[in-house]
């Protein structure tokens, strides 16, 4: 069964993601996506507003990947990310992916 997991609780388990700076809009539609989709996986949402950026520093050290809004991410947050740049897979209207979502239709 998949799960979608908000500050504070960090669930570790074999298929991992972090999502951040997705719109609600693209959460909705992640959700349902999550209902019909057989295989299980556990999505940690974050965005940039939020006041918990050591909670997103320590999921990203524990995901797979983390699927980043490429026209929403600030330097800030990518200069916190850095250690963990291996994982990055982008979305946004300039992207071969423009939704978290459609990044895990693609992948997932």
């Amino acid at each position: 069964m998949s799960k979608v997991v908000t500050p504070p609780d960090i669930v570790e388990e074999a298929q991992v993601y972090l999502v951040i700076n997705a719109s609600t809009d693209d959460v909705e539609r992640l959700i349902y996506w999550l209902k019909i989709q057989e295989r299980s996986c556990t999505i940690h949402l974050y965005h940039e507003q939020m006041e918990h950026a050591q909670w997103a520093m320590n999921v990203a050290a524990v995901c797979k990947n983390i699927v980043i809004n490429r026209d929403t991410a600030t330097i800030n947050l990518m200069d916190s990310l850095i250690d963990n740049v291996s994982k990055i897979r982008w979305f946004g209207q300039r992207q071969e992916v423009k939704t978290a979502t459609e990044y895990f239709v693609k992948h997932g």
